[in-house]
């Protein structure tokens, strides 16, 4: 999408959201000198998330990202579900073999599901 559609206050949470997934327990210098943000910005910007609780600030005044983030999760396996995508072609390999086929995702940045394993059998008994 070309710059102009960009909305500034948007794009820029998005910076800091993808910021402390990268770098999480980040300090508020931290992270305004690494995204290159004012101070200001990046204060209202950060308050605006804790509000929503997509960050929280720890006691020793450092940034995170929160569990407010996590719900915004739930729309995407509906949209993009890659097992049901691989299923039929993983269908066919396990069938065209005769072995059973593995479909593993790890995915350590989630913490409500850190593993996902999917196992397709072949239709066809092995011989």
């Amino acid at each position: 999408m070309p710059k102009q559609y960009c909305v500034g206050a948007v794009e820029k949470a998005i910076k800091i959201l993808n910021f402390l997934a990268e770098h999480p327990d980040s300090s508020f210098s931290e992270i305004f000198t690494a995204l290159e943000l004012s101070k200001s910005t990046t204060y209202q910007t950060l308050s605006t998330l804790e509000m929503f609780h997509y960050v929280e600030r720890l006691d020793n005044r450092q940034y995170r990202l929160a569990m407010g983030i996590l719900p915004l999760l739930r729309g995407i396996p509906k949209q993009n579900d890659i097992v049901e995508c691989v299923r039929g072609p993983l269908t066919k390999l396990a069938d065209e073999t005769r072995f059973s086929v593995h479909f593993c995702i790890l995915e350590a940045a989630l913490y409500a599901c850190s593993r996902l394993r999917t196992v397709i059998y072949p239709s066809v008994p092995p011989r």
